[in-house]
């Protein structure tokens, strides 16, 4: 069997159904990672016996995946939309920095008047 870069490839459920999710992508050819997934697949259900049929797809965490995701598209059988992470490489800022640091000033002076973290952010969401 052919190593995996376990690191970016997930496992989970879609609709309780396992699937496999590449993370963190930024472009489409990144994507094509969905090719050593799916021939992982494939060698591990001929060494069990079993057929696998497991859909392959993507986390859309930054913010140059969310306005390719039509690229992106092409090579995946999903999207999940990582807001945490979309939202913190839109704005610059971490979760972290927003409710323990700075933010209270942020409200405070009027500049945001919600924490984007707490919903999605209309500008995240257009993404």
């Amino acid at each position: 069997m052919k190593p995996v870069r376990l690191s970016i490839l997930g496992a989970g459920h879609i609709a309780g159904k396992t699937a496999a999710a590449a993370a963190h992508l930024a472009a489409r050819g990144e994507i094509r990672l969905r090719a050593v997934a799916a021939e992982t697949i494939a060698e591990v259900a001929a060494e069990q016996g079993v057929e696998l049929d497991i859909p392959i797809g993507t986390m859309i965490e930054l913010p140059r995946a969310a306005v390719t995701a039509d690229e992106i598209a092409t090579q995946a059988d999903f999207f999940s939309f990582g807001t945490n992470d979309l939202t913190q490489t839109t704005f610059g800022f971490s979760r972290d920095d927003v409710e323990g640091k700075f933010f209270k000033d942020y409200e405070d002076k009027k500049i945001m008047k919600v924490n984007p973290f707490a919903t999605v952010d209309r500008g995240v969401a257009r993404l």
